[in-house]
């Protein structure tokens, strides 16, 4: 339970610069939601000149981007952008600590095993998520009822959750690595890299058309817009989702308690 506090404490500060930018850029990005939609149908017009592949790629439906959950979930994408990055930085950060700061020795000669260990901190890098999420929706739900306009509050818990299912997805990558890495200097540069690597495998599913992409990307596992418009998830990338955490984190797990700790 020490490792566990000593976790939380430790993202504390991160955690609430997170929460105030997610929660700042939700709220302001609803607000701009009556101009828009005041201007539907010279937007509308103009939309019809972009082609296909650009909407696709911005994850764009313009039958749904004049309703106030349609607008939302077109900025959930660069809200989940942003939920990747500190999904990935606090599971990288959390597991690779002792590897950047040179402290595995010490952590291990603790009385406490391996396994253990690893509980603590996955279990302090999903409580933060957990939290951020559950904040985030609060502050979604104050902007929207700010607009007074109605929507289907399970459309919005269905979209929320794919935000945090996507947190824990990047962040069991940021475990794995961290498990993996010998050598870690700085979590900022793999964690970018990550990140940027499949927002931009998201972005060729536009150009190419294919299906098999969203199985590569973390951000085509759910289609928001046919969230909303189905109230529910389609069930091959909930269950592919769900696997990709427990093999990515059951892995770290192996390695983790089998790995030799290298002394400096």
């Amino acid at each position: 339970m020490n490792i566990f506090t000593f976790e939380i404490k430790s993202n504390l500060k991160s955690t609430l610069i997170w929460m105030i930018v997610l929660c700042f850029v939700a709220f302001m990005f609803l607000q701009i939601f009556p101009i828009f939609y005041e201007s539907s149908a010279s937007l509308i017009e103009m939309l019809q000149n972009y082609p296909k592949e650009v909407l696709i790629a911005l994850d764009f439906d313009p039958d749904q981007f004049f309703t106030i959950l349609g607008f939302y979930s077109f900025i959930a994408v660069y809200i989940q952008l942003m939920a990747a990055f500190q999904g990935i930085i606090v599971g990288l950060g959390t597991m690779g600590r002792e590897t950047r700061t040179h402290t595995s020795e010490f952590l291990m000669t603790k009385p406490v095993t391996r396994p253990m260990i690893f509980a603590m901190k996955v279990a302090s890098i999903f409580t933060i998520l957990a939290v951020t999420n559950l904040v985030l929706l609060i502050a979604t739900i104050l902007g929207l009822s700010v607009i007074n306009e109605p929507y289907s509050m399970s459309g919005l818990l269905l979209v929320s959750l794919s935000t945090f299912i996507l947190q824990l997805i990047f962040a069991s990558i940021g475990i794995f690595c961290g498990a993996t890495f010998r050598k870690l200097r700085s979590i900022a540069p793999v964690s970018l890299s990550v990140v940027f690597g499949f927002f931009v495998l998201n972005m060729l599913k536009g150009v190419f058309d294919d299906p098999w992409i969203r199985y590569f990307s973390p951000f085509q596992f759910f289609d928001k817009f046919k969230i909303i418009s189905t109230q529910t998830f389609e069930p091959v990338f909930l269950l592919w989702s769900l696997a990709l955490i427990v093999l990515l984190v059951g892995s770290s797990f192996i390695i983790f308690v089998r790995k030799d700790i290298h002394a400096l």
